[in-house]
């Protein structure tokens, strides 16, 4: 069902861009914040949520990765099926294990994604590429 990821050498990867909530220590009404976690990671309020965002957002919890919307989706249908980490496929943040100063840098810059488009659309080579990506981390490491 979908569009299919293309394989790793062992398994797909997929990226991953983790959406966490929480409360400080220092919230005027603690209570009320957790009352409000509770509810809203309810698989029902999930689902909403994720309908609602035309299945952009992903739920945080492994077992809500069967909603509906995956599949039904489109144009064509199911076309966002695979857009959640499903079956044998490793989750991965863009940027790790990198420094958190480097690796959202990293992210932020799109830079795995700029490698990948010197390659393959620009027929640069994997060296060229890391060569490339080597001199940006620099840059990063000079701010």
């Amino acid at each position: 069902m979908g569009v299919p990821f293309a394989e790793g050498a062992e398994r797909p990867l997929r990226s991953v861009q983790p959406l966490l909530l929480g409360h400080l220590n220092f919230s005027k009404n603690i209570p009320a914040a957790k009352a409000l976690l509770a509810h809203i990671s309810q698989r029902e309020i999930q689902e909403k949520l994720v309908t609602a965002s035309v299945g952009f957002d992903v739920p945080p919890f492994a077992s809500f990765m069967d909603f509906k919307i995956w599949e039904e989706e489109g144009p064509p249908k199911g076309t966002t099926y695979n857009y959640p980490s499903r079956d044998d496929a490793i989750p991965f943040l863009s940027g790790h294990p990198a420094p958190l100063k480097i690796g959202t840098q990293m992210y932020a810059q799109a830079l795995l994604i700029k490698m990948i488009a010197m390659h393959t659309h620009q027929g640069r080579s994997v060296e060229d590429a890391m060569s490339y990506a080597e001199s940006e981390i620099e840059g990063y490491l000079r701010t």
